[in-house]
């Protein structure tokens, strides 16, 4: 019985193949099958997997022409044999029990995936940890041993811990065949569309907070090379495909791949402005925004929440004035209509009620501005709410301020949260302490509030 298959595509990483190879026959876990999809090399990679094949008859090589990645490993997904499989990078390695333990997870769990982290280091000798290690999580995920769904696991951690790799995950072979689940092919980055894929439909997911994977940063790796167009239209693919995942599971978890996706699309749109590519390509702008639009299922002029005309706003900030004035123009004013509306709806100006209004920063001066220059006086007895404050004894506008340990004998109507940077961490603050005891209202995420 074959427990693993591991999928190795190569393509010219001639120097670092045997080392990969060599990783995974001294493997403690020994029922293993290893395909080598040798992916149009033009260096020695097929020579030495050749050679290894020697060493390790079992060793499985297919060559085909330059397709790609994402190609290769659906090329060894059709041909594993194994209960599961890994998808393991040939310039990279994994330590030696890694399969082992993945397998016991697995197997013990009747899992659909095993996630775990890696250990990032530099391309030398010494082989330096990379600082900060984005691919650790141990101290985001909170979680040992339990079993989420893939759908739970995402809208948890999908903002603080999101690692898309396929090498940092173990999935069923039943599953990954049940639901046809393949990479996109042709394209870089194909990862993230693979990952939001498999979360959303895996049902039983474990992490565990392992570095088994040892991941090498070189410079002239698709992710270690300068931000290009191949890179901008190619992750712009990528983020239009993920849009598709809407349909899955009757949208659960699409609030999450919206939030990857405009993350995604942000980070292109900025990189793209850092690497001076709108001179180069004068429709990038207009493929970006395109790309938002079937995100969000709208264009600019039928916008009608807060939520989405901040979205737009945050991206038209990358791209050039001089191609979207006018788009920018018109999400100015839709986003100074759309307050108003919003906040005609917020409760300030009923007399005798109470409300706390949870932070006292620029951003929160800001929205009680606007509101009393474009709505209505505050009639509305309010106190203001932090996290950080003591005691009881400091004022802000006037009003009492208030340590947000310091509220659970008050009876007060509302709580508002103005910040849309930080509204899902201070909502979780406050739940954390009081349940649901008071009623939370937010400016953006807020059913109350969104047109």
């Amino acid at each position: 019985m074959i427990k693993t298959s591991v999928i190795i595509p190569v393509y010219n990483t001639g120097i670092y193949i045997e080392e990969c190879i060599e990783c995974v026959f001294h493997q403690t876990q020994k029922e293993i099958e290893v395909i080598a999809i040798n992916d149009g090399s033009t260096d020695d990679s097929l020579d030495i997997l050749l050679r290894m094949q020697k060493k390790y008859p079992e060793l499985i090589i297919l060559s085909q022409e330059n397709n790609g990645l994402g190609y290769a490993r659906n090329v060894g997904i059709s041909r594993a044999r194994g209960e599961y499989i890994y998808f393991l990078d040939s310039d990279d390695y994994i330590l030696e029990n890694t399969l082992e333990k993945c397998y016991e997870c697995a197997s013990e769990n009747k899992l659909d995936l095993v996630l775990f982290d890696a250990f990032e280091f530099e391309e030398s000798v010494e082989r330096r940890p990379i600082v900060p290690n984005y691919s650790d999580r141990h101290n985001i995920i909170e979680e040992r041993g339990q079993i989420f769904s893939g759908i739970n696991f995402l809208e948890k951690y999908c903002q603080k811990a999101y690692a898309p790799e396929a090498c940092f995950m173990y999935c069923s072979t039943n599953f990954l065949r049940m639901h046809n689940i393949n990479f996109l092919t042709g394209l870089f980055f194909e990862d993230n569309e693979f990952y939001c894929k498999v979360m959303i439909l895996a049902e039983r997911v474990m992490y565990i907070p392992e570095m088994f994977y040892q991941y090498r940063c070189r410079k002239d790796s698709i992710t270690g090379e300068i931000f290009n167009l191949r890179k901008a239209k190619d992750h712009i693919e990528v983020i239009r495909a993920m849009s598709g995942l809407r349909i899955l599971k009757e949208g659960k978890g699409w609030n999450a791949v919206r939030s990857i996706s405009l993350n995604l699309l942000r980070y292109v749109a900025g990189e793209c402005r850092n690497n001076r590519l709108y001179d180069k390509d004068s429709k990038l702008s207009e493929q970006i925004l395109g790309a938002w639009s079937q995100i969000c299922g709208k264009t600019i002029e039928n916008i009608q929440s807060l939520e989405d005309v901040e979205d737009i706003n945050k991206l038209c900030s990358y791209l050039p004035d001089s191609v979207i004035s006018e788009k920018k123009r018109l999400t100015d004013s839709k986003r100074k209509q759309l307050l108003i509306q919003a906040m005609n709806r917020l409760p300030f100006k009923q007399k005798g009620i109470e409300i706390a209004i949870y932070g006292c920063g620029k951003y929160t001066e800001k929205v009680l501005g606007f509101y009393e220059e474009k709505v209505s006086s505050i009639e509305a007895n309010i106190i203001f709410l932090d996290s950080y404050i003591k005691d009881c004894g400091n004022k802000y506008r006037g009003c009492p301020l208030v340590p947000i340990s310091e509220i659970g004998e008050r009876k007060l109507d509302y709580i508002f949260i103005s910040s849309p940077r930080y509204e899902k961490e201070m909502d979780e603050a406050v739940r954390r302490l009081y349940g649901d005891k008071f009623i939370i209202i937010s400016l953006y995420g807020d059913l109350h509030i969104n047109i």
